[in-house]
């Protein structure tokens, strides 16, 4: 069988690894998979999960598959598939990646077959981060074969076909599949093949909106971009605790990331360690914060901060931090 391609795209925080998780264990098992995971930021906090699965992982950081080496990317595949001969590679890009040029540039490849490219929203915030998030996110549905709506555990029936009703208004023939996560089984993504090579020439198409993502340096002064037509800009930093954090310095830290008179923050990870000797695994997704035990091993994410965002004051995030 030829090696085929799977891309697994989506907003930050929309549930993508996860979901592929869930797909060792159902549809991949028993297969010989690669994985290629591309995360926004200098701290990639989710390889350690996958590469506990014994899965060959491709870290790409610091940018977007598509838009930064795209012509090495193909290369790189290609190269992958010689080495570690896998049935099949699993794509994972950035939120901001642009799925037209990720998809044109996995056609490009000559050891492997693109096969499926399936995205993921987040259900619950669909009709809000529509408007929030604007055209780039519009986009990205329209251009996508597959829609896994997640986080529907908790919704009525009312709110998720309002949801449904919202995606089909973007792109009428999407396939949609809402099954819990749960519930998912190695046939749930059955219909979610791409059924000719014609049928992706109208995905690849170039020249819609774009999501740009700039870093940018803890403490310094914040220089805002104005956007283009149909461009948006985030911003993404990374911010290092000094030291462990004891339970009400903790809460101050998260009231810090949900701060939005300072940051309109996106998405945030990272992984504090508390004097207590716990270590907690903040995320914060469009206005959720959650948090957890950390899993080890990971202490060199230990006291790091990933944040993304249309707006980072990196000046009062750092004297924030020097403040606990």
């Amino acid at each position: 069988m030829t090696c085929q391609i799977d891309l697994y795209a989506g907003l930050l925080g929309c549930g993508k690894t996860t979901l592929i998780k869930k797909l060792l264990e159902t549809e991949y098992k028993g297969k010989k998979v690669a994985i290629i995971e591309n995360e926004i930021g200098a701290v990639n906090l989710d390889t350690g999960e996958l590469s506990a699965a014994d899965i060959s992982v491709k870290e790409i950081t610091n940018g977007c598959v598509c838009c930064t080496i795209q012509g090495e990317f193909t290369r790189a595949i290609d190269m992958l598939v010689e080495s570690e001969q896998p049935d099949y590679i699993i794509i994972e890009p950035t939120g901001a990646a642009d799925i037209r040029g990720l998809l044109s540039a996995c056609q490009k490849v000559h050891t492997a077959a693109l096969r499926r490219c399936i995205m993921l929203v987040n259900a619950k915030k669909l009709v809000r981060l529509l408007k929030v998030v604007g055209p780039f996110y519009h986009d990205q549905i329209g251009h996508s074969s597959c829609v896994y709506l997640n986080f529907t555990e908790n919704m009525t029936e009312e709110q998720l076909l309002e949801a449904k009703e919202a995606l089909l208004s973007i792109n009428p023939k999407v396939t949609l599949v809402d099954t819990p996560l749960a519930d998912i089984s190695a046939d749930t993504f059955a219909g979610a093949v791409f059924a000719e090579t014609s049928e992706l020439s109208s995905f690849t198409k170039k020249g819609g909106p774009s999501l740009t993502v700039r870093t940018v340096n803890s403490g310094a002064p914040v220089r805002m971009m104005v956007p283009g037509r149909n461009q948006e800009t985030l911003y993404t930093c990374t911010l290092e605790l000094e030291h462990s954090l004891t339970d009400e310095q903790f809460i101050r830290l998260k009231s810090m990331l949900t701060d939005t008179a300072h940051c309109d923050i996106w998405r945030a990870k990272g992984i504090i360690p508390l004097t207590s000797g716990e270590r907690k695994r903040l995320d914060l997704t469009f206005g959720d914060l959650f948090e957890n035990a950390a899993k080890a091993p990971a202490e060199e994410a230990d006291g790091k901060l990933v944040l993304i965002g249309k707006k980072l004051d990196t000046a009062w995030l750092t004297d924030q931090l020097r403040s606990l």
